[in-house]
């Protein structure tokens, strides 16, 4: 069962008129504060609850992030029930090491997928399957990374180097035991883990109903793009925000690399466009072909 996406989600807690609103724009023009306020408020809870419909229900039911919990470590629990009966029985440690350690993965501030994290000198050959499997079934999303910028990306992915994110991010925080407290202590649920939980939202939203293969670039330690968006034979640069931060060095030396001079950015700032970074909030990542294109 897939998650609901963030719009699906407003519309689940009769935020219909809201989601109308902000789902359908195009322009970068900001925003009213009210309704910007509302939306990043509505994200936080979609952090916690995550899209997966039955704790969705709850909390529509209890209005208690505690409850909702509750059903996503039983979903969690039922997962790795679901491992020992579909997977291959030499892979289902594999399988239940590399989940495990997924939040382990996300906390860094380099998110590249390390092996040993997974066991101290796991190798790649011997992990791939199961890692194969997670993404094949659904449960993990796999962004690579690519190093040349050009048509199709899929061309110059990596095969070695790569980011593995949970598949919803509201199992994300079951997985790594967050508390549901933290969604009342302002914006820290957003920079939670280096920025973990909003670059594994956006990951989501981006491959939302759509099955998009995810990228993302890197110069040789010397700068990352969080994601690379392939949009009518071009290639444009996301940088994601974790919080209200305006500095964009990897952007900059991106777009000194590849000449690109469409760059994007998204966080927890209302829309914003200047002559060289296009930003919209994190409510609105759905919306970003559109304002690409």
């Amino acid at each position: 069962m897939y998650p609901l996406s963030f719009y699906e989600f407003l519309s689940a807690l009769n935020q219909e008129e809201l989601r109308q609103f902000i789902e359908h724009r195009s322009d970068l023009a900001p925003i009213p504060e009210i309704f910007h306020t509302r939306l990043v408020d509505f994200l936080k809870v979609y952090y916690i609850t995550g899209g997966m419909p039955a704790c969705v229900q709850t909390y529509l039911d209890t209005n208690n992030g505690d409850a909702c919990r509750k059903v996503q470590q039983d979903i969690l629990t039922s997962y790795v029930l679901d491992f020992s009966k579909h997977v291959p029985s030499a892979d289902i440690p594999k399988v239940i090491s590399i989940w495990n350690s997924l939040p382990a993965q996300l906390a860094r501030e380099n998110k590249k997928f390390l092996y040993r994290l997974v066991r101290e000198g796991a190798r790649a050959r011997t992990y791939e399957n199961a890692l194969a499997w997670l993404e094949d079934s659904g449960l993990t999303l796999r962004a690579r990374q690519v190093s040349a910028v050009r048509i199709p990306l899929s061309s110059y992915a990596s095969y070695k180097a790569f980011k593995i994110y949970v598949h919803d991010v509201g199992l994300l925080g079951a997985l790594s035991m967050l508390h549901p407290g933290v969604l009342l202590q302002g914006n820290r649920l957003f920079t939670e883990f280096r920025g973990a939980f909003t670059e594994n939202y956006v990951a989501q939203e981006l491959s939302a109903g759509t099955g998009n293969k995810l990228y993302y670039w890197s110069s040789e330690g010397e700068a990352e793009v969080d994601f690379l968006i392939e949009s009518q034979g071009q290639i444009v640069p996301l940088e994601v925000k974790a919080g209200l931060g305006i500095k964009s060095k990897s952007l900059r030396v991106f777009a000194e690399k590849t000449g690109s001079s469409r760059l994007f950015r998204t966080g927890l700032r209302n829309f914003s466009s200047s002559q060289i970074i296009r930003h919209f909030p994190l409510y609105a990542v759905a919306n970003s072909p559109r304002f690409l294109n």
